[in-house]
């Protein structure tokens, strides 16, 4: 399920849906911490396509789903959007079910 759950955060970027670059930069080994890194200027030109609200959400959904093949209580997942050149966290969120 580990290595599934990392080819679907690849997915994400060779999906073309989102116009920017987006990488999976660190990770939990039970995926309730993540951390991608964001090409803010791109993301800027293309604000109205996905925000980073939805994008957080998106990604903390595949967290969640292998978590719950994996963890048995407490399922969360952190998820961190920070900018690739800087480091400065520009979104960050946990989701819960």
């Amino acid at each position: 399920v580990g290595m599934s759950t990392i080819m679907a955060f690849g997915d994400i970027v060779d999906s073309g849906d989102y116009p920017y670059t987006v990488k999976l930069a660190d990770y939990s080994e039970d995926f309730s911490y993540l951390l991608m890194q964001v090409d803010t200027e791109i993301y800027k030109e293309h604000k109205d396509t996905c925000s980073y609200e939805d994008l957080a959400y998106l990604i903390g959904q595949i967290g969640l789903y292998y978590q719950m093949f994996t963890v048995e209580e407490d399922n969360k997942c952190e998820v961190i959007l920070a900018s690739a050149k800087t480091g400065k966290v520009v979104y960050s969120n946990t989701y819960t079910y």
